[in-house]
């Protein structure tokens, strides 16, 4: 926003009296450096809701404030994470502020004089002396640029006049660098001046004896990446590059090669953390390269040149040797399974091996998985069968498959089951089950916990006494407990679903 040049930046030049008698030469005071970026100038904690945050620009040139991703988050009461964050818009001249204002409510509005030198408003309510409010560019998870208070504070910072509650603050005329460390112990006393309760007559400028000529401009630069040069990282990772400030990038700005032959993927986020997403998973045992384009990685502030990164930024990272899957050591279901309710293996990562006795894979309303059992822990109170969630529509195995499964235990409505993903599923051939002989009635309802997704078949006659024909029909295309089964079928609790009775599909 530009303003009447009396709200420009005002340098002060001391100079000393000449004697008349004799000619003195005169070393001139070098002035203090222009700012590197934006930095609070101005922190109003009035009554009611008159609240405001004046932000200065002494770096010399224009600052776009979208496009560079700054804005001020508010963190209350010793939470460690922001409770409201405003995204800045608008451009701030050379020397100029920027006033972000609370507007009160229609029964409390804010102070008119305080919303006539606002330059944005938030409706959100702001922040007490006791809460910490920073400054970031690049986003909610930017740099800290400056920040008043302390977080994980819960305290009223400051003494006598320069307090952060109950007084409006402005920022020394020396002062040419925000505090970047929001963490660290705070005391506004050797950096801002105190005024009464209600002062709003200097909000909208600031005098400072920062420099304000034009600043150069660090080109923008790789900050970080994973994986990391030299690593090892699993064949199913991303690769993420994240540079020093807000930059524009194409996807031809990116190149991946894995043993020599280019890797197809698509290009998400930014405008800081870019994230190369393959469309398919690395190979095994080979080496791959990342190469970042300078001349493609423009920065979005206006301050040029220079705009691109000064040189090209190449590292290589490799993916493990292929693991036969079917040779790792298996833990056996009835483990997980445990001999009570619940897994006694939950959040644990497991693998399993065993023959699949049911598939139930696919789109929902499709169970997204399979039933798997293996030989049997010896231990009659544990069952020797688990429901596989894949948490995706692939047709990944068939009955009758020996497979390998990695994953992670857990319960899911009441049933025992293995989380996992396509990649950590293995068939490794084909076997058979010997299903389990069930007599009905059962002792009691719990009894079906130890045959829990198990391959089980019902001795003829099966009926229940308790069972009519007419509900049997009405359940003929899954038998129901006490019904004949002339084949194999899933565990009594855990029966192949029909429509009207298939289970919710886990979304674990």
């Amino acid at each position: 926003m530009n303003r009447m040049p009396l709200r420009r930046l005002v340098v002060r030049v001391a100079v000393g009296a000449l004697a008349l008698a004799a000619p003195v030469a005169l070393t001139p005071t070098p002035a203090s450096a222009a700012a590197t970026d934006l930095f609070f100038s101005e922190y109003v904690e009035g009554s009611g809701n008159n609240k405001a945050l004046e932000i200065y620009n002494g770096t010399g040139a224009p600052v776009d404030l979208a496009a560079g991703g700054y804005v001020v988050q508010q963190y209350s009461n010793a939470n460690t994470t922001p409770g409201l964050t405003i995204p800045l818009t608008g451009a701030v001249a050379p020397g100029d502020t920027w006033v972000l204002a609370y507007t009160g409510t229609s029964a409390t509005p804010a102070n008119p004089q305080i919303l006539a030198a606002a330059d944005q408003t938030s409706s959100s309510a702001f922040y007490n002396g006791d809460d910490t409010v920073v400054l970031r560019k690049g986003g909610q998870g930017g740099a800290v640029l400056d920040s008043i208070g302390q977080i994980g504070g819960f305290v009223v910072w400051g003494s006598g006049d320069v307090t952060t509650q109950n007084h409006t603050l402005r920022r020394k005329t020396e002062v040419c660098v925000g505090d970047t460390d929001p963490t660290n112990a705070y005391d506004p006393v050797p950096e801002w001046d105190g005024y009464p309760q209600d002062t709003f007559d200097g909000l909208g400028s600031h005098t400072a004896t920062c420099g304000g000529g034009p600043v150069e401009d660090d080109a923008p630069a790789v900050a970080s990446v994973t994986p990391a040069a030299g690593s090892t990282a699993p064949v199913t990772s991303d690769v993420t590059v994240t540079f020093s400030e807000a930059v524009t990038a194409p996807a031809s700005a990116f190149s991946l090669t894995c043993a020599g032959s280019a890797v197809p993927f698509a290009l998400n986020g930014g405008p800081t953390t870019f994230t190369l997403d393959p469309t398919a998973n690395l190979p095994f045992g080979a080496s791959c390269t990342v190469t970042v384009t300078a001349a493609s990685v423009s920065d979005v502030d206006t301050n040029d040149p220079p705009d691109t990164m000064a040189t090209d930024r190449t590292w290589s990272f490799s993916t493990p040797e292929d693991v036969d899957r079917c040779a790792l050591p298996a833990t056996k279901v009835g483990v997980v399974q445990g001999a009570g309710d619940t897994t006694p293996l939950a959040g644990q990562t497991t693998t399993v091996r065993g023959v699949v006795v049911a598939d139930y894979e696919g789109a929902s309303p499709n169970l997204r998985g399979f039933y798997l059992q293996d030989t049997g822990d010896g231990d009659p109170a544990t069952s020797d069968g688990i429901f596989v969630f894949n948490g995706g529509n692939q047709d990944l195995v068939s009955r009758g498959d020996v497979v390998t499964v990695t994953g992670t235990a857990g319960e899911n409505q009441g049933q025992t089951q293995i989380s996992t993903d396509a990649t950590r599923v293995t068939v490794c051939g084909t076997g058979t089950v010997t299903p389990t002989e069930l007599a009905l009635p059962m002792a009691s309802a719990t009894a079906y916990e130890q045959y829990e997704g198990m391959a089980v078949t019902f001795p003829r006659p099966c009926r229940s006494p308790s069972t009519s024909s007419s509900a049997a029909s009405a359940r003929s295309s899954s038998p129901p407990v006490g019904a004949c089964a002339s084949r194999p079928t899933s565990s009594p609790r855990v029966p192949r679903p029909s429509p009207s009775r298939r289970p919710t599909p886990s979304t674990a």
